[in-house]
């Protein structure tokens, strides 16, 4: 099995079109068919069905053969880096991805220590939906990421990193700071400001499912792609929105927002660091 026949066909595979992996391998349409061609003989199976040269769809056999050349561009990749480490006297290199709230408001303050700690660590942080980034970990495209543990799936290696709490974004001074004990119909009576639905894992999907749960009706006033989004309409006073926070809420518009605590509706979770293997500087509390 030679290397660049593999090369040839991920291009073919992930592209679906012999003319866009010919422009990016630098080679000839005929040159690339024919890699492809010998890598089916060498392999004794046909990895596409060609609909025409621009639309191709894999077989079974070629959906498993692309499983396998992802696995070997990831093995080849971490070798790559574990020989630059060893040649630039680095001690690691991590990348993790994570959510925007998450990236932006949880962890500059842990990134900072990790890095005074850490100086010679090379750390690439990705801003990535949380569903999108377990994913990613699943597949070994980043080494780390940050979920809620019923997020995570039982196979991966996790390390406790703090506890979250489901509370209300609300304008400074709404009526619902006045309630002792909110209800799930107290803030059925307000619009929802919330992440957008194909966010699997957001804070809004929860309270969308309690909702149903309970039969009650949302009104959702905004869809957003972030939490500043979200924290501006908030303040603005369109709207309530659940979301997830350390203790003392989010360092969000600080003196024009108030987050309500909702433990006694919706059960804190933990924030969990995971990975598909285990890091040494993981098992230090302090260094993340």
């Amino acid at each position: 099995m030679d290397w660049m026949h593999l090369k040839t066909f991920y291009y073919a595979a992930t592209l679906k079109s012999l003319g866009k992996a010919a422009a990016v391998m630098h080679r000839s349409q005929p040159a690339v068919s024919k890699q492809i061609k010998a890598l089916e003989e060498s392999l004794g199976c046909q990895l596409f069905t060609r609909l025409n040269s621009r639309n191709m769809v894999l077989t079974e056999e070629g959906r498993r053969v692309l499983q396998f050349t992802e696995d070997v561009f990831q093995r080849r990749l971490a070798l790559t880096r574990e020989l630059e480490s060893l040649h630039e006297g680095i001690h690691g290199r991590v990348t993790l991805a994570a959510g925007t709230a998450t990236l932006s408001l949880m962890l500059p303050d842990a990134i900072d220590r990790f890095r005074r700690r850490y100086p010679s660590a090379k750390l690439t942080l990705l801003e990535r939906s949380p569903d999108l980034a377990l994913e990613m970990l699943c597949r070994g495209k980043i080494d780390l990421t940050l979920a809620l543990q019923s997020q995570v799936p039982t196979y991966l290696t996790t390390y406790h990193w703090k506890t979250a709490h489901f509370v209300l974004m609300v304008p400074k001074g709404h009526e619902l700071t006045k309630c002792r004990n909110i209800h799930l119909e107290d803030v059925a009576r307000y619009p929802i400001i919330k992440l957008a639905s194909h966010v699997r894992f957001a804070s809004g999907t929860k309270l969308e499912q309690a909702f149903a749960e309970h039969g009650l009706k949302m009104d959702v006033f905004l869809e957003a792609r972030n939490i500043y989004l979200m924290g501006e309409y908030v303040r603005r006073g369109f709207g309530i929105s659940l979301v997830t926070s350390l203790s003392g809420g989010i360092p969000l518009f600080r003196d024009e927002l108030d987050f309500l605590p909702l433990d006694h509706l919706f059960q804190p979770e933990e924030i969990l660091i995971c990975t598909r293997k285990k890091y040494s500087f993981l098992a230090v509390p302090a260094s993340f």
